[in-house]
């Protein structure tokens, strides 16, 4: 049961990556009709919208699905998380996903994928640091499209906080920073 207070959704998606890639299509999709019927379908949610399904399509493991996100869902941004039961989704129940087959529908959509904003403190010339709204602070790497993310993210803001997510990958744990137009987290490497 949902939160009715709040438009924040959280469901697991179940099956071969195959299925799961379909569903997230589907959503995909879904957004497309709502925002066209609606008329707020703009020409940069359109270049959003057909990205993230090139991402999707490209996604050879829930690993690489972790690394897509949806800038253009209404109120929360969508971010996909990779458990061992399929892939859970972090999105708002502002689009109707009925058609979607959701199992295990979750309260929580910071906590279940790890989702916090961050202000930054500090940007030198090789590392960034944060301090996450659940009070940890991390130290990551700048990743080389820090330039094109603080342009992007960051001043549209009008502030220094963004949105971040932990990600792990091949083992190693990454601080994932949304780089709207992409359509994807860069993955900043953790210095613990």
């Amino acid at each position: 049961m949902l939160n009715p207070n709040c438009s924040e959704q959280v469901f697991r998606l179940s099956g071969s990556l195959e299925e799961i890639k379909a569903y997230i299509l589907q959503m995909i999709e879904i957004v497309r009709y709502e925002y066209k019927s609606e008329g707020f379908l703009s020409k940069t949610i359109e270049d959003e919208l057909e990205t993230a399904k090139l991402r999707v399509k490209l996604a050879n493991s829930t690993e690489d699905l972790e690394e897509i996100f949806f800038p253009f869902t209404c109120n929360y941004e969508t971010f996909f998380t990779a458990d061992v039961d399929g892939i859970l989704v972090s999105t708002c129940n502002n689009h109707d996903w009925s058609i979607i087959p959701k199992v295990d529908e979750y309260l929580d959509y910071w906590d279940a994928s790890d989702i916090h904003y961050a202000t930054l403190l500090k940007d030198d010339n090789r590392y960034l640091y944060f301090e996450r709204t659940n009070g940890r602070r991390v130290k990551v790497l700048k990743p080389k499209e820090w330039s094109q993310i603080a342009v992007d993210e960051l001043r549209s803001h009008g502030d220094i906080d963004i949105i971040t997510k932990i990600v792990y990958k091949n083992g190693k744990k990454y601080l994932g920073i949304p780089f709207s137009r992409e359509c994807r987290l860069v993955l900043c490497k953790i210095i613990e």
